[in-house]
Order: structure tokens, then sequence, then C-alpha cells
């Protein structure tokens, strides 16, 4: 299976995935499991994140107007409300590395820029 031929939605979540999981295989070997577990923490708070909102996207378009603007509002705040209590959450479990959740959460931001630059790049070849 070629890259190309994997959704947009996953190529970044795999993308993504790949960032954390290194990063996390490199702070476990190190002896820094708390380490470990904030990236894949953040991997996972900022993927689900991701899934609803690409979900959500696709159901707004089908919508009428007023019902979608409802809608993307509440779930705009839902998914919010979903991310700040995890990051509450945080204050509370220490076996969780806050810095290192805070990259996780950042890693599909990055994982999007990769994607968007790898499309540039095969654009400007054409």
């Amino acid at each position: 299976m070629k890259i190309k031929e994997i959704a947009f939605e996953k190529r970044v979540l795999l993308v993504a995935l790949i960032i954390n999981a290194l990063a996390a295989a490199v702070s476990f070997f190190m002896g820094e499991t708390n380490w470990a577990f904030g990236f894949l923490y953040g991997y996972l708070i900022t993927a689900g994140n991701f899934i609803v909102m690409a979900i959500t996207a696709r159901r707004l378009v089908q919508m009428e107007p007023e019902g979608a603007k409802i809608a993307a509002i509440g779930s705009y705040f839902g998914r919010y409300v979903f991310i700040s209590v995890a990051i509450i959450m945080l204050r509370f479990w220490t076996a969780i590395n806050v810095w290192a959740a805070m990259i996780g959460f950042f890693s599909l931001r990055i994982a999007l820029l990769f994607e968007a630059l790898l499309t540039r790049s095969q654009e400007e070849k054409r």
C-alpha cells in the first residue's frame, strides 16, 4: 500500500503516532517512563479530538445552515471541554509528565504541517 492511497486524516494520525511513539520509546529506554506516558497521553487526547472534528465536519456539510451553526458551536465547545478536562487531569496524575503531554498535544499540528509541506512540494513538481 502506498502512502498516497491512505486517506488524509489517517495519514496525519499515522505521522503523529510515529512521532509520539519514537519520542515515547526514547524516553522509556532512557528511564523516563513518565515522559513516555506523557507523549502517548497527549497523542491520544489530540487524536480523539481530531477524529471527532473530522466526523463532525463531514456531518455539518450535509446539514441546513442554521442547524449546522448550532451543531458546530456545540461540537467546538464539547471538544474544548474534553481537552480542558484532560489537561486538568494532568495536574493530579503525577505518573504523566505535563511537558511531554503538551508536546504530544502539538504533535498532530506538526504532522499537519508535514502533510501541507509534502502536498505543496508535490504540487510544485507538476
